[in-house]
Protein backbone atom coordinates (compact mmCIF):
# COMPACT_ATOMS: atom_id res chain seq x y z
CA UNK A 1 0.00 0.00 0.00
CA UNK A 2 1.29 3.49 -0.79
CA UNK A 3 0.02 6.56 1.06
CA UNK A 4 1.01 10.19 1.49
CA UNK A 5 1.48 11.05 5.14
CA UNK A 6 2.96 14.11 6.79
CA UNK A 7 4.58 15.39 3.61
CA UNK A 8 6.27 12.05 2.92
CA UNK A 9 5.40 9.26 0.53
CA UNK A 10 5.10 6.03 2.51
CA UNK A 11 5.75 3.05 0.23
CA UNK A 12 4.64 0.32 2.58
CA UNK A 13 2.87 0.71 5.86
CA UNK A 14 2.52 -1.97 8.47
CA UNK A 15 1.93 -1.74 12.20
CA UNK A 16 5.46 -2.99 12.73
CA UNK A 17 7.48 -1.80 9.69
CA UNK A 18 7.12 1.41 7.67
CA UNK A 19 9.00 2.26 4.49
CA UNK A 20 9.27 5.98 3.75
CA UNK A 21 10.58 7.18 0.39
CA UNK A 22 12.83 10.17 1.06
CA UNK A 23 15.58 12.24 -0.43
CA UNK A 24 19.15 11.87 0.82
CA UNK A 25 19.79 12.76 4.46
CA UNK A 26 22.77 12.67 6.79
CA UNK A 27 21.03 9.90 8.75
CA UNK A 28 21.06 7.74 5.61
CA UNK A 29 24.75 8.49 5.29
CA UNK A 30 25.29 7.39 8.89
CA UNK A 31 23.54 4.09 8.14
CA UNK A 32 25.33 3.39 4.87
CA UNK A 33 28.74 4.38 6.19
CA UNK A 34 28.58 1.13 8.20
CA UNK A 35 28.97 -0.81 4.95
CA UNK A 36 32.50 0.52 4.64
CA UNK A 37 32.66 0.22 0.85
CA UNK A 38 33.89 3.75 0.20
CA UNK A 39 30.84 4.58 -1.94
CA UNK A 40 29.02 6.98 0.39
CA UNK A 41 29.55 10.03 -1.85
CA UNK A 42 28.38 8.01 -4.87
CA UNK A 43 25.24 6.85 -3.03
CA UNK A 44 24.45 10.45 -2.08
CA UNK A 45 24.94 11.72 -5.64
CA UNK A 46 22.86 8.92 -7.17
CA UNK A 47 19.96 9.59 -4.79
CA UNK A 48 20.14 13.36 -5.31
CA UNK A 49 20.16 12.81 -9.10
CA UNK A 50 17.15 10.43 -8.79
CA UNK A 51 19.09 7.48 -10.19
CA UNK A 52 18.58 5.60 -6.92
CA UNK A 53 15.48 5.57 -4.76
CA UNK A 54 16.03 5.88 -1.02
CA UNK A 55 13.88 4.30 1.66
CA UNK A 56 14.05 5.04 5.36
CA UNK A 57 12.92 2.01 7.34
CA UNK A 58 11.04 2.43 10.59
CA UNK A 59 10.01 -0.15 13.18
CA UNK A 60 7.08 1.60 14.78
CA UNK A 61 8.41 5.11 15.37
CA UNK A 62 12.08 4.03 15.55
CA UNK A 63 14.24 4.54 12.48
CA UNK A 64 16.13 1.28 11.92
CA UNK A 65 17.81 1.60 8.52
CA UNK A 66 18.17 2.71 4.93
CA UNK A 67 17.70 0.86 1.64
CA UNK A 68 18.72 2.19 -1.77
CA UNK A 69 17.33 0.62 -4.93
CA UNK A 70 16.77 1.10 -8.63
CA UNK A 71 14.86 -0.74 -11.31
CA UNK A 72 16.81 -2.07 -14.31
CA UNK A 73 14.51 -3.30 -17.04
CA UNK A 74 12.26 -5.70 -15.11
CA UNK A 75 14.67 -6.28 -12.23
CA UNK A 76 14.52 -4.64 -8.81
CA UNK A 77 18.11 -4.01 -7.72
CA UNK A 78 18.92 -3.50 -4.05
CA UNK A 79 22.03 -1.36 -4.32
CA UNK A 80 22.75 -0.85 -0.62
CA UNK A 81 21.16 -1.31 2.75
CA UNK A 82 22.28 -0.86 6.33
CA UNK A 83 20.99 0.09 9.71
CA UNK A 84 20.77 -1.02 13.29
CA UNK A 85 22.58 -4.34 13.69
CA UNK A 86 19.90 -5.74 16.01
CA UNK A 87 17.26 -5.38 13.30
CA UNK A 88 17.02 -8.37 10.93
CA UNK A 89 16.86 -6.86 7.45
CA UNK A 90 16.26 -10.13 5.64
CA UNK A 91 13.39 -11.34 7.81
CA UNK A 92 11.70 -7.97 8.18
CA UNK A 93 12.63 -5.85 5.17
CA UNK A 94 13.11 -8.20 2.21
CA UNK A 95 9.49 -9.42 2.09
CA UNK A 96 8.32 -5.81 1.89
CA UNK A 97 10.88 -4.99 -0.80
CA UNK A 98 9.55 -7.98 -2.74
CA UNK A 99 6.03 -6.51 -2.51
CA UNK A 100 7.30 -3.18 -3.86
CA UNK A 101 9.14 -4.98 -6.67
CA UNK A 102 5.93 -6.81 -7.63
CA UNK A 103 3.99 -3.53 -7.57
CA UNK A 104 6.59 -2.08 -9.94
CA UNK A 105 6.06 -5.08 -12.26
CA UNK A 106 9.57 -6.43 -11.68
CA UNK A 107 10.23 -10.06 -12.55
CA UNK A 108 13.14 -10.54 -10.13
CA UNK A 109 15.21 -9.00 -7.35
CA UNK A 110 18.99 -8.76 -7.34
CA UNK A 111 21.40 -7.71 -4.65
CA UNK A 112 25.17 -7.95 -4.21
CA UNK A 113 26.84 -8.61 -0.88
CA UNK A 114 30.17 -9.47 0.68
CA UNK A 115 28.50 -10.79 3.83
CA UNK A 116 28.29 -14.57 4.05
CA UNK A 117 25.73 -14.31 6.85
CA UNK A 118 23.44 -12.29 4.59
CA UNK A 119 23.75 -14.95 1.87
CA UNK A 120 22.69 -17.68 4.28
CA UNK A 121 19.71 -15.68 5.54
CA UNK A 122 18.66 -14.77 1.99
CA UNK A 123 18.82 -18.41 0.88
CA UNK A 124 16.31 -19.23 3.62
CA UNK A 125 14.00 -16.63 2.04
CA UNK A 126 14.22 -18.27 -1.40
CA UNK A 127 17.17 -16.34 -2.87
CA UNK A 128 19.95 -18.16 -4.68
CA UNK A 129 23.50 -17.31 -5.74
CA UNK A 130 23.47 -16.45 -9.42
CA UNK A 131 27.12 -15.50 -10.02
CA UNK A 132 30.54 -15.06 -8.49
CA UNK A 133 32.53 -11.88 -9.04
CA UNK A 134 36.33 -11.91 -8.94
CA UNK A 135 38.34 -8.69 -8.75
CA UNK A 136 42.05 -7.95 -8.73
CA UNK A 137 43.56 -4.52 -8.14
CA UNK A 138 46.29 -3.40 -10.53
Amino acid sequence: MAIYRGGLFVLMEDKKINFVFENWSSVMGDDLEKIGDGLLDWYCCEVLQSRLAAISVFAGSDRVGTVLFRVEDAEFVIVAGAGKPEFDGIAEIYPRLEAIAKALKCASIRTHTKRLGLIKKAEKQGYSISEFVLRKGL
